[in-house]
């Protein structure tokens, strides 16, 4: 009988001698990673042939636009065992949130992957923190990326970024950062898309932008398989279908993956002219779902905004927009009248509002009312300090203005006060019902508006060309407020409902005009009593 000291000696020889011998990132997970359900056991590209690519690729920057349950957060967490195990670097993982994205992903990602595999489980000498993994001297850092401190204090060769549509801008800048000190670095993204020309998409486009091509195996021909071209879902039996020849594909997961084992990334970019590689792919690849289950989406979709939204992005993964959800270059364009100019009061102006968003500048637009009730932004863009807007409000003279609550209570407070009675501070809340406003009790300058319902009136206005644009309002003002896009979403116990969403693209500007329409209604009530020149001039 072996004793186990020995054993465990032997182990590790064969480890080291396994490790000289790998030089690329698919073979470290061929030879030391163990799975569990759906296909237990070591790992095996023979599912997924379409991660293999992904696993070796010597690009500094990967982009991952892809359908859910796909494999790409197991690609993203091989390779940082890899850099961590055969080079030794350190590696930063980085998720929406740090509560609870790092817990889950502890408890959901990194934990059984250890629990399957002995060698990962020898490697690492200290998991007991959710948030920083050490292996020898090498460390596996999760952070969130609300944490701009968290980031900016770890140095890493290796940066993976996992559902980038749900952070912010400035992620992608902050996480080059990082390893802008490393001799050889990769950032790595990967993430489900939402709309067009944000977030992942943003990125995808700049890229080699590959799509996984197979022969086909009646006719030959390298296709993909795309939707709706290579979907037949409007029968009773949904099935996949080759876009030359029209013959039926197999749908059993062993022909399927006997068919894509000869399969290849075909980039629509030469790599020399993209930032980097891009990597696209849908769930009709997937061994474990079938068409069946992209019809019972695709069913969906036909009657409800919400499904269809999913059906595009986590079926499908591609970005969608759907009809009338955002504000087109088109809908501005035809708001563009008269003869305003900006900083200009028209002459026949009956109010004037300001509507003010706080981000890391103070965002504003300036409206003067037509006595229609025809808004004219006249001023927009944004101050450093909350002292500014006190200019802007003798300026223009304006008599009411609303500013976001948050992020800083205490100086819009203090604004407020120094225009006492026409000023108020707003919180959305999805509670209230239409476009009430509702004073909040015990609260000085406070109202809560529904976030929705008074962006589908300030919004709205650029579809129904209820709102007049100066010819020279500023391009970022135009490019904020096409940001928000109407989308259905359903809520926790399965209800549906619409909101604004923007991407990781600037919408400061686009909340600015949604405040200073609620500021109008607030205004209108406030001219029976005297204007603010009397009160503060």
């Amino acid at each position: 009988m072996t004793h186990p000291l020995r054993y465990l000696f032997l182990e590790q020889i064969r480890g080291g001698l396994s490790k000289r011998a790998i030089t690329r990132c698919s073979q470290w997970a061929e030879t030391f990673r163990v799975m569990g359900k759906p296909f237990p056991g070591p790992w095996t590209f023979k599912y997924h042939p379409w991660l293999k690519e992904m696993h070796d690729s010597t690009s500094p920057f990967l982009v991952g636009m892809k359908a859910a349950q796909m494999g790409y957060t197991e690609c993203l967490l091989n390779r940082s065992f890899y850099e961590i195990d055969i080079h030794g670097n350190n590696c930063l993982y980085v998720l929406p949130n740090q509560k609870p994205d790092a817990s889950v992903f502890s408890a959901s990602r990194f934990d059984p992957a250890l629990e399957a595999s002995p060698y990962l489980q020898r490697l690492f000498s200290d998991v007991r923190n959710v948030d920083h993994k050490r292996a020898g001297t090498a460390n596996l850092f999760v952070r969130g990326a609300r944490s701009r401190s968290g980031l900016k204090s770890i140095p890493a060769a290796f940066i993976a970024i996992d559902e980038l549509e749900e952070m912010a801008e400035h992620v992608i800048p902050l996480a080059k950062e990082r390893s802008s000190g490393q001799l050889e670095s990769f950032l790595w993204t990967i993430s489900t898309p939402f709309i067009y020309n944000s977030g992942i998409h943003e990125l995808y486009v700049t890229t080699t932008q590959e799509h996984f091509f197979f022969p086909c195996p009646t006719c030959s021909k390298r296709i993909e398989l795309k939707y709706p071209e290579s979907a037949v879902l409007d029968t009773k039996d949904p099935h996949y279908i080759c876009t030359e020849c029209k013959a039926r594909l197999p749908e059993d997961k062993e022909e399927k993956a006997a068919m894509l084992s000869k399969a290849e990334w075909v980039p629509s970019q030469p790599l020399n002219q993209s930032s980097g590689r891009g990597f696209h792919i849908n769930q009709m690849y997937s061994p474990t779902i079938t068409p069946a289950k992209i019809k019972d989406s695709f069913d969906l979709a036909q009657t409800n905004a919400a499904d269809e939204q999913e059906l595009y992005n986590s079926k499908l993964g591609l970005p969608h927009i759907p009809d009338g959800a955002a504000i087109l270059d088109s809908d501005i364009k035809d708001c563009i009248a008269g003869n305003y100019r900006m900083r200009t009061l028209p002459s026949n102006t009956a109010l004037v509002t300001m509507g003010i968003d706080v981000g890391k500048l103070i965002y504003y637009e300036v409206t003067a009312w037509l006595p229609q009730g025809v808004p004219v932004p006249i001023d927009v863009g944004h101050v450093r300090d909350f002292e500014d807007l006190d200019i802007l409000m003798y300026d223009y003279r304006v008599n009411y203005a609303v500013i976001d609550a948050n992020p800083e209570f205490r100086l819009a407070y203090q604004f407020a006060e120094r225009f006492n009675g026409h000023v108020s501070l707003c919180y959305y809340n999805y509670s209230c019902s239409g476009r009430q406003i509702t004073r909040r009790e015990n609260e000085d300058h406070t109202i809560t508006v529904n976030r929705t319902s008074w962006l589908d009136m300030s919004l709205g206005r650029f579809k129904k060309k209820q709102i007049v644009l100066p010819l020279d309002i500023p391009e970022v003002y135009k490019a904020q407020i096409k940001a928000p896009v109407r989308v259905m979403e359903k809520t926790k116990n399965g209800d549906r409902m619409a909101v604004y969403r923007e991407g990781n693209k600037a919408d400061h500007l686009a909340h600015a005009r949604n405040y200073s329409e609620i500021a109008m209604d607030l205004g209108a009530s406030n001219m029976r009593h005297g204007t603010i020149y009397k009160d503060v001039l």
